[in-house]
């Protein structure tokens, strides 16, 4: 009887690992896909921090120049009431 019990687990353990093995191969074809279409898996710690750090720069230069843009059309808005 004991017997019996372990053969049906080995059985039922040989069908979860052929459904695990099925499962990681259909994972690794989309990471595959994904990484074909959309470029790197994952950002790395230091490539965030550096990706992050980049983007605040942007982000300063991006206020900059839409506060000279405001301070433009402000100074056209006067000279046109002047003229």
């Amino acid at each position: 009887m004991l017997v019996k019990k372990k053969d049906l687990k080995q059985q039922e353990i040989k069908k979860l690992d052929v459904e695990k093995q099925a499962l990681e191969r259909t994972m690794q074809d989309k990471e595959a896909a994904y990484e074909k279409n959309k470029g790197g898996k994952y950002m790395k710690r230091d490539d965030f921090k550096q990706y992050a750090a980049n983007l605040r720069g942007k982000n300063t230069e991006y206020k900059k120049k839409k506060q000279q843009l405001a301070e433009i059309k402000s100074e056209v808005n006067v000279l046109n009431r002047t003229k």
